[in-house]
């Protein structure tokens, strides 16, 4: 049951990390363990992972009301969004695609308590005649509103078995002891402490080995008057001694833009620090972060030399277009490793993205990892496939039945065009009538009939697939009884 929570949707965190605006990211090569449970308090910071990449915010009433998903393996997912009165999510629906018809697969529900902090959620998954739960999680907060306690339990078919369970203390200024419980026992205890501007000055944890063992670890930070950390000494406790580990000093430009960031380990032998990373970042004129370049220090030469490189580019509007991840080779050439693009609407919301990996000299599908701002302000819609094909939006007052508001008739031209064997094409209708999808060629011959059938208000994909068609001009046609419309299509082989 646990490869189901990694695969599919897993919407705003659980945990209020995402709200707080603290980013929480995994950096390359760190010497101990970040947990992806830690408090909403927990300030890790930012490498040059993808999360630093904001996407833009835009908080208002609008709701993402549903979206449609493509895996690598040809597998194609919905999933469509309930809200509560703040325009939390109250439950979320997942149907998978099975010979063309939707059917139910997942669900999830969420409980708030009176203050709008999160309190429960059950995931669910259906059986082909009802609902079988398999995974739960529960959160409690102190009075000053910290948490206290998060449990995860899995469902093992006749009982409720402790997955993960974080218990931890805050005191008034939200300095903070935790204890992670994990595999029947705690594994790992902690401490974390503020100063009195919110900002994380030392971390402290200790985790149990394989061999029953503890290992202790130590981190300080410091910080320029921007409140942006300038420094962080990584410490590791041998016998009872704290012995230096890593370092890692932070440089920013007159924008405050972080600009180089350059990491160095202890060298225990000749008690002295060596160069061992630096990232170097590159902003455009509007300070989106368009470049990273990782380098490592290479001994033998006595030179950085490249390691990895991220690309990136955006529109006017601030929103990212695309990200190119690269890696050196032997003869240090930049190659391919993956790339993401994405789409957005006139309003500057996110729509679409495909993700692809570098196979023998082509760009191949492949299961990548999408993060995008959730409009009303709660966090980030995260989800694991190759092709969010499409993301409606709605509000919290003008959805029905879970599906966009539609007002009138609409033929979507179809994507990716030019395409090549298949592709999508939208539409939508304002009330229950008969309804007709069909395709043509150039010479006005029907080559194919894609809906014909009577359809409620909604809106509607549908995929074409001309595997036996040549290439060439085609036309997808859509008749109700009120409206006509045809759009064009390119098919290339």
């Amino acid at each position: 049951m646990h490869s189901r929570k990694s695969i599919y949707f897993i919407s705003l965190l659980f945990l209020a990390v995402a709200s707080t605006g603290y980013s929480q990211t995994i950096k390359p090569e760190k010497f101990y363990n970040n947990f992806s449970s830690t408090v909403q308090r927990l300030e890790t910071t930012s490498s040059f992972m993808k999360s630093n990449l904001q996407f833009n915010v835009k908080k208002s009433s609008v709701v993402v009301d549903s979206m449609l998903c493509k895996q690598a393996n040809g597998d194609r997912f919905k999933y469509d969004f309930s809200y509560n009165n703040r325009s939390q999510i109250s439950s979320y629906f997942i149907d998978l695609q099975d010979d063309g018809r939707w059917t139910n697969h997942e669900k999830y529900t969420y409980d708030y308590y009176e203050n709008g902090n999160k309190k429960s959620s059950l995931a669910e998954t259906w059986n082909g005649t009802g609902w079988i739960p398999y995974y739960k999680q529960s959160v409690e907060y102190d009075e000053n509103g910290y948490m206290s306690l998060f449990l995860a339990e899995d469902w093992n078919g006749t009982e409720w078995v402790t997955d993960y369970l974080q218990i931890q203390q805050n005191d008034a200024g939200g300095n903070m002891i935790y204890a992670d419980y994990t595999n029947g026992d705690f594994r790992i205890i902690g401490r974390f402490e503020y100063d009195p501007n919110g900002l994380l000055i030392t971390e402290t944890d200790s985790v149990k080995n394989e061999g029953a063992s503890w290992q202790y670890y130590l981190t300080s930070k410091t910080y320029n008057p921007d409140k942006n950390v300038i420094s962080e000494l990584d410490k590791i406790m041998i016998g009872d001694v704290w012995v230096n580990y890593n370092q890692i000093t932070y440089e920013y430009d007159s924008d405050k833009n972080l600009i180089l960031e350059s990491e160095k380990r202890w060298n225990e032998s000749s008690e002295s620090w060596k160069e061992h990373f630096h990232y170097k970042y590159e902003y455009d004129d509007n300070n989106n972060n368009t470049s990273v370049v990782c380098k490592s220090w290479d001994e033998t030469s006595g030179s950085w030399i490249n390691k990895e490189r991220y690309t990136y580019k955006f529109n006017s509007a601030g929103n990212i277009l695309s990200e190119l991840y690269e890696k050196t080779d032997d003869s240090q050439n930049w190659v391919n490793i993956y790339r993401y693009n994405y789409g957005y609407d006139e309003q500057g919301y996110f729509t679409n993205g495909a993700y692809e990996e570098w196979f023998e000299n082509s760009w191949i599908p492949a299961d990548g990892y999408f993060q995008f701002d959730d409009p009303a302000g709660y966090g980030r819609f995260y989800t694991t496939t190759w092709q969010l094909e499409k993301v409606y939006y709605g509000t919290t007052t003008g959805i029905a039945g879970g599906s966009p508001a539609v007002n009138n008739y609409s033929l979507s031209q179809n994507y990716p065009n030019p395409f090549n064997p298949t592709t999508s094409i939208e539409y939508q209708v304002p009330g229950n009538e008969n309804v007709t999808l069909k395709v043509y060629d150039i010479l006005g011959n029907e080559v194919a009939t894609l809906v014909n059938e009577q359809k409620p208000t909604g809106a509607y994909q549908v995929q074409f697939n001309s595997a036996d068609l040549s290439s060439g001009v085609y036309f997808h046609k859509l008749e109700t009884g009120n409206s006509t419309s045809v759009k064009k299509l390119l098919l290339l082989k």
